[in-house]
């Protein structure tokens, strides 16, 4: 196994946005919808580590083309191993420890201590294989899937429907703090099931400009040309990214320490979403998230919905429609790279994201907020009112696609 060396790829990020694309075509027009492109490719990813001849090769059309193999797995470990990374320093009396213990002026020695600071931003996600009781994975695969992507291969008893999904249940549950519950179906199961892959997703983060809970007012959003309904609309000046054309605006909300933003994609239509989304050139988001304009942020009104969003994907479905058929097929499925044989299928994927979007972290950010007050007084405010359905990504700091969705 080779040694990974850089996070950067702009193929892969271009990938990233093309798979999010495809899939909200096909899961995001009519309803809300949430969903981790990164954690499903993660997942793919650890198919492909053990897939052969055309099942990798379907696999690889999909995200990494033109790619080595190697540099595919080193690239999406290292988003895996940033988006794990915690910060550990503590302050003592105005003195900083950091890994190292040290003696103080009357030789009293402070001990090591490893506290993380309070969370601004978190981002938890699971993956995990479960396999039927008789498959002995190889050796290499065991190693390629812990070491990239953290993961691991578990033998099951899949003719033990409600013991096998309560085990898996109850794994994603803790795991996600509660958050995501009974991702499995005991009925999708029985004794010729051989595989099911696992994905759970929870994010939550602070925003770098807090929503004033005292400015949320009712407002009027308009999911439909027959529905409108009651939203709680979050309400603040501040200085953002914003770029708009005759089609749509996009404006960028980041979070805390710069770790991830939300792109809030807004149709200039009331219900031109559908429209925006299937006719979307990635090519050119990447060009306007980069450009100068944008960058330079402008002094603007924003207000956005609370929103709260969990759903699941049919993801084998959504795949098979993009060309990843044979790893669903007993017949074709070429997983050798798993089992040392062609005696493995994907049974099942299943995919369960959860957001909540609101004004959490306020109370502790009432100062910093009163510096975009003062300086509103001299720039004219543009505004920009989420008051339709509308098309939102969460990226990291490099554009990796950590979560996408759509909201109605």
């Amino acid at each position: 196994m080779l040694q990974c060396q850089t996070t950067d790829n702009p193929a892969l990020i271009k990938a990233q946005l093309d798979f999010t694309f495809n899939v909200l075509q096909q899961n995001g027009l009519n309803s809300s919808t949430i969903f981790s492109p990164i954690s499903l490719t993660f997942a793919l990813a650890m198919i492909y580590f053990g897939a052969k001849e055309n099942s990798a090769e379907q696999i690889r059309n999909v995200f990494g083309k033109d790619l080595d193999e190697n540099e595919i797995h080193c690239y999406f470990s290292s988003i895996l191993s940033h988006s794990k990374s915690k910060n550990v320093v503590v302050k003592y009396s105005n003195k900083t420890i950091e890994n190292q213990p040290f003696k103080d002026k009357n030789g009293i020695l402070w001990v090591d201590l490893y506290i993380p600071q309070p969370q601004m931003f978190y981002l938890d996600f699971v993956n995990r294989i479960y396999i039927k009781n008789g498959f002995k994975p190889l050796e290499n695969y065991v190693d390629g899937v812990r070491s990239y992507y953290n993961a691991g291969i578990e033998e099951i008893d899949f003719s033990q429907a409600d013991s096998a999904a309560f085990k898996i249940n109850k794994f994603v549950a803790d795991f996600t703090n509660n958050k995501i519950q009974d991702i499995v179906d005991p009925s999708l199961i029985n004794d010729e099931t051989k595989m099911i892959l696992i994905n759970a997703i929870y994010f939550k983060a602070y925003w770098q400009n807090q929503f004033i809970a005292s400015n949320t007012f009712e407002s009027d959003f308009y999911s439909s040309p027959k529905t409108t309904k009651k939203v709680m609309m979050m309400s603040r000046s501040m200085m953002i990214n914003r770029f708009k054309n005759d089609e749509f605006e996009i404006a960028a909300l980041p979070y805390e320490n710069g770790k991830a933003t939300m792109y809030i994609i807004l149709p200039n239509e009331r219900f031109g979403l559908q429209k925006v989304i299937e006719n979307f050139n990635t090519s050119k988001l990447i060009e306007i998230l980069t450009n100068e304009e944008f960058l330079h942020r402008k002094n603007t009104a924003v207000k956005l919905p609370r929103f709260k969003i969990e759903s699941s994907l049919n993801v084998v479905e959504t795949l098979e429609n993009l060309g990843i058929t044979d790893i669903f097929s007993d017949e074709k499925a070429d997983l050798s790279g798993i089992t040392g044989s062609k005696d493995l299928s994907i049974f099942d994927i299943q995919h369960k994201a959860f957001i909540e979007t609101n004004e959490e972290g306020t109370e502790a950010a009432v100062a910093s907020g009163f510096s975009y007050i003062a300086n509103c007084r001299y720039s004219m405010r543009i505004e920009f009112t989420v008051d339709r359905p509308f098309m939102f990504i969460i990226a990291d700091e490099n554009l990796n696609i950590l979560f996408a969705g759509t909201h109605f």
